[in-house]
């Protein structure tokens, strides 16, 4: 059985989705994210990321439980494996090639992303 990393939580109430954010650090970078390996290789229509910033401001639907906090989904600028897959193609469906000229795959984008909304991952790479 495959081990997967699992940083922040989910938690369902009342059919609403509220996430938290844990800490994500590969030794070089680390951010408060929430990040789902199961989900990203399992599931490619749950949500697998959810970056550091996208926790911050003003929430309106929060839920407190053990000190930690957790916000609504539909709070939350959440990312799926297949959005994360179609954002590394061009509006044409060419993909977009790193710095080594190689189509730039879906694993090792998200295994790469420790903080940042990966629009801004995808920039640095191209």
């Amino acid at each position: 059985m495959k081990t997967y990393q699992n940083i922040g939580e989910k938690i369902t109430i009342d059919g609403v989705n509220y996430y938290s954010q844990g800490k994500c650090d590969d030794g070089l970078e680390y951010g408060y994210v929430y990040k789902n390996e199961q989900a990203f290789y399992e599931n490619p229509d749950e949500v697998c990321y959810i970056p550091e910033y996208a926790f911050s401001g003003e929430k309106e639907c929060f839920v407190e439980i053990c000190g930690k906090i957790f916000v609504a989904e539909d709070e939350l600028i959440c990312y799926t494996r297949n959005e994360l897959e179609n954002m590394l193609h061009d509006d044409d469906g060419k993909p977009y090639l790193d710095e080594d000229l190689e189509p730039i795959e879906v694993e090792r984008f998200f295994l790469n992303l420790h903080w940042c909304y990966p629009e801004t991952r995808l920039n640095e790479l191209c």
